[in-house]
This record gives C-alpha cells, structure tokens and sequence, in this order.
C-alpha cells in the first residue's frame, strides 16, 4: 500500500480531491510559463525557477517518481514539435 502525500510539491498547500501532487494554483502557474525555446543545439520548455526546481528535486530525491508523469504530461506537445 502506498501512502501518497496530500500536500502540493511547490507551494505546500493542502490538496483538495481533484488534484493530485499539485495544486490547481500551482499547475496554472507551470503551464503559463511552458514555451519551446532554443539555445544553440538545443531546446528547453521550461526555465529552472524555483517552483520547476521544487518538482525536480521531489521527483529525483524524495522519490516521488510520479511527478515524471506530471512533468512529461506538461512538455510532450513542445517536445512533438521539435520531432
């Protein structure tokens, strides 16, 4: 049985049932900031603030592998692009 936190991994806010590893507030936030860029040979979606920092660091350290599924949801159509 696995025992999932009922925080949201940015800001902390208690969860309320329809969201899941992030909050409503928080989600809006990330996807506003998503735009498919360019450095030299290579593309980003996403600057490293502190709220992507925080989804990273849960995902890599707290082993909320869950997150992954959230974060890929987020930049799949960008990343189709460049395919």
């Amino acid at each position: 049985m696995f025992i999932f936190s009922n925080r949201c991994c940015i800001c902390n806010e208690l969860l309320n049932s329809d969201s899941s590893y992030v909050c409503g507030n928080c989600k809006e936030k990330v996807i506003k900031k998503i735009h498919l860029r360019k450095f030299d040979k290579f593309y980003f979606v996403l600057d490293y603030d502190s709220d992507i920092k925080s989804l990273i660091k849960n995902f890599k350290f707290y082993n909320k592998k869950y997150i992954g599924y959230f974060l890929s949801e987020l930049i799949k159509t960008s990343i189709y692009k460049v395919i």
